[in-house]
C-alpha cells in the first residue's frame, strides 16, 4: 500500500513487475493480495493485476 500510494509511476512499476509472473503465479498472487488487502481494510483505487 505504501508503494501504491506513492503515485502513478510506482503503480505502473508494480503492475509491470506483477505481469512478469506466469499466468498461474499471477492468479495466485492476485488471490493472496486481494485477501490481504481485504483483511487490512484497504481498497486501493485502480488496483488490478490485469491492467
Amino acid at each position: 500500500m505504501d508503494a501504491w500510494d506513492k503515485g502513478e509511476n510506482w503503480r505502473e512499476t508494480i503492475r509491470r513487475g506483477l505481469n512478469l509472473f506466469d499466468a498461474d503465479t499471477r492468479e495466485t498472487v492476485n488471490t493472496i493480495l486481494g485477501k490481504s488487502l481485504r483483511e487490512i481494510g484497504a481498497s486501493p483505487e485502480g488496483f488490478t493485476m490485469r491492467d
